[in-house]
């Protein structure tokens, strides 16, 4: 997986876009991994997504549970409403 990547980077850019999941799931199946066995390869790998389960096996990433996860998106309040300040900076003014 890892040649097929190249990069932690790389994987993150092709799994970031949205219809790029299914074909790497499909790539890695073509290639002989099914998801299913990297699942019974990883003790736990249910409570896992599948990005955290490919990125801990190809990039030796820790991987995050479901709930961990959800933890730490609270945790940072990334559902917050930026400041007026934050916003103009966003936007280049």
């Amino acid at each position: 997986m890892r040649v097929q990547f190249g990069s932690l980077m790389e994987f993150l850019r092709r799994w970031g876009q949205a219809e790029r999941k299914q074909a790497i799931l499909d790539e890695l199946k073509d290639q002989g991994i099914p998801i299913e066995v990297l699942q019974q390869a990883v003790p736990n790998s249910t409570d896992f997504d599948v990005f955290d389960l490919v990125a801990h096996i190809a990039f030796d990433q820790k991987p995050l549970t479901r709930k961990e996860r959800a933890n730490a998106v609270k945790k940072h309040n990334y559902f917050r409403q930026p400041d007026p300040e934050t916003i103009l900076i966003i936007k280049g003014f």
